[in-house]
């Protein structure tokens, strides 16, 4: 796990700057978690219409094996939203403050 120390000088006590480090970290990680579970729904929304799971879909799609339209952007978009906002969470969970 990785650790946050306060380093340097600050106007304010380094415990409290270290607690308000700790609270934002947080609040990202819930907001991420929040937005992963809509992505997550739209991509089963995906899913279900085109019966396809994401990661196949992903693979024809960059191979340009599907012919392109606006729910496929879409459903690329999400994919790749969240592909990088799972790895945004696990770095905030590496977090120690």
């Amino acid at each position: 796990m990785a650790k946050v120390d306060v380093v340097g000088v600050t106007k304010h006590p380094k415990e409290h700057v270290r607690k308000a480090v700790a609270k934002a970290v947080e609040a990202r990680l819930r907001e991420a978690e929040a937005s992963i579970e809509k992505v997550e729904k739209s991509l089963r929304d995906f899913e279900a219409k085109y019966g396809m799971d994401t990661e196949s879909f992903y693979k024809k799609h960059l191979g340009g094996e599907l012919q392109e339209n606006m729910d496929f952007m879409e459903w690329r978009a999400c994919k790749e939203i969240l592909d990088d906002l799972l790895e945004e969470k696990a770095l905030l969970e590496e977090i120690s403050t």
